[in-house]
Order: C-alpha cells, then structure tokens, then sequence
C-alpha cells in the first residue's frame, strides 16, 4: 500500500512539474509580446490637440451634440485651431515651404485619439492583424503615409500604405515595419532615399536635414535628454527645417502634445536611438515617373481638418 502511495504522489508530482513549465512557458511569451508591443504603444492620455486648417477626399467624421459632450467632459474640449508658421527672426522663412504646415499630413496610429475626436485620427487604430492592433506597431506606417501624403499629388491612409508595404516589400505585417523594408516601399513610391545612422557631431546632423524634404527618425528614451520619456522605440517623422530658428515640424502618431509641433533640432538629435542599427530615414526627393503607387484610395475613416485639400 505504500509503495502504491508513493508512485502516486510521484505521479501527482511529475504532472504538476509539467504544468508549472508549461504556464511558465505561456507566461514569457504574453511578456514577450506585450514588450514588444510596449515598443510602439501610444502614451495614455489626451492633453492638448493642435492641428492647422487643413475638406479631404474621404468625409470627415461629424460628431452630434451628445457625443461631443461626452468628448468635452472626458478630454476637454477638442477642436482644430491654425498653428502658426515658424518664422526666422526677421520675418521671413528660410525654407521654401517652411511657411506651409497646412500641407503636411499628421495621423495619429491609436484608437484613443480616434475616441477622443483628435484632428488626424482614424478608425484603423482598432483594426487587428494577427494578434495585434494596429494602434501597436503602426507608427512606422503612419510616417510613411504622412510622408507620401504631403509630398505627392496622391492621397492615402496609414492602412493603404500597410497594404502597400506587404505587396512591395518583405514586410510581413502584423508588427513594426523595419528600415530596410520603409526604404524599399518608398523608393517604388518614386522617392529618393537612404536610411543612416546618428552623426557624432551635430553639425553634421544638421546637414543631412537641410538637404532633406522629409526624414523618419526613431527615437527612444535611452539618453536623458531625449523628448520621448516614454517610449523603449518608436517612429516619427520629420519636415520642413528652418535654419534660422534651427527648429523643424514634428508629426509624432503615438503623442497629443508632439503631433505638428515646431521643435528644436537639437531634441531631436539627442532623442535618436542609438542602440538600432539605423537612427534615420532621409527623403531627398520624389519623382512622379518612378512612383510605381500612384494611391488615390483612402482605406478607413479619418477625421480630418475642415479645408484639408478641398476640391
């Protein structure tokens, strides 16, 4: 009777050692993912939403009274205002378009924005691909869709350019696009362009935005001094640089108080993350003739600005 005792606690034991690791197994990849996912969240919280004038191809979402209460009592009240050209010191821009922020698209990636009502926000934060939302990693593709937007004749949303990116690249989808893969995707949408990495001197840094129209940048809260307390890595991009203040105008997907802020280069250069093998993507040109794209859908809903493009 005891040894039967025995080879049954030992038998009750075996089968509690093979849960345990198989729990055990289950919990690190759910941690594993959701780090991952951690990379590109949005940060909780609506602040403040500042968006220029910019009526669009796709209707705009209209809110009725009650649901913009709603809003107003949870966010504080949320409508778009023009912001301001970056001027030089003498009144007169250093950049040919650097008086035009009103022609430069800024999605916002997640769905808190779209509840909340933002200016550039979209039904697609919600959208699932594999396990994941797109609120999670779609930053990258945001950058890409704001940059194809303002800088071409075509249109198209962050959800056309993921559907663009699987079809042209070995983008897989379904989590965060990578440098070689935005660089392939871009080029066969007609522009010029070269990933590299964080110059030591600033100086140099400077140069590379000069003579760009656009740049992707990731950024991350590795050094001290980086704009972006809170994010392990995350895609934003980058137009129209002002020599003269040294500042340039920031489309941030993932933030309420960076989206379309003039900010100074230099934050910018201290937020790169310099543990990726690249720190920037740099847009130097687009030609029509090359552009193998050519969008005119627009995938999803998007609230966006009253005169944003009119007919």
């Amino acid at each position: 009777m005891k040894e039967r005792n025995g080879s049954i606690l030992k038998g009750i034991f075996a089968i509690l050692i093979i849960v345990i690791t198989i729990l055990s197994g289950l919990f690190i990849e759910k941690a594993r993912l959701v780090n991952r996912g951690e990379m590109f969240d949005a940060p909780a919280g609506v602040t403040s939403c500042e968006a220029s004038g910019a009526a669009s191809k796709p209707a705009a979402v209209q809110y009725g009274p009650e649901e913009q209460k709603k809003i107003e009592n949870k966010y504080g009240r949320i409508r778009a205002v023009r912001l301001p050209a970056q001027k030089s010191a003498n009144n007169k821009t250093s950049s040919e378009n650097v008086d035009k922020p009103e022609e430069i698209a800024s999605y916002f990636q997640g769905s808190a924005s779209w509840g909340s009502g933002l200016t550039w926000s979209g039904d697609w934060g919600e959208k699932r691909y594999g396990r994941k939302k797109f609120g999670a990693f779609g930053c990258g593709l945001c950058a890409m869709a704001n940059i194809y937007v303002s800088l071409t004749p075509y249109n198209g949303s962050p959800l056309d350019m993921y559907r663009f990116a699987k079809e042209s690249s070995h983008y897989p989808g379904a989590g965060a696009i990578d440098w070689w893969s935005m660089e392939t995707v871009l080029e066969k949408a007609g522009f010029t362009c070269e990933t590299g990495n964080k110059p030591k001197e600033y100086a140099e840094f400077q140069r590379v935005v000069r003579r760009s129209k656009a740049m992707i940048i990731l950024v991350s809260n590795d050094n001290k001094k980086s704009m972006w307390k809170e994010t392990k890595g995350h895609y934003a991009a980058l137009f129209l640089y002002d020599s003269a203040s040294d500042k340039v105008f920031l489309t941030d997907s993932g933030s309420y108080e960076r989206n379309r802020k003039w900010v100074p280069l230099k934050k910018i250069y201290h937020s790169l993350k310099t543990r990726s093998e690249r720190q920037y993507l740099s847009v130097t040109s687009y030609q029509k003739k090359n552009d193998t794209w050519r969008n005119t859908r627009f995938t999803g809903t998007c609230n966006f600005p009253t005169d944003w493009r009119p007919e």
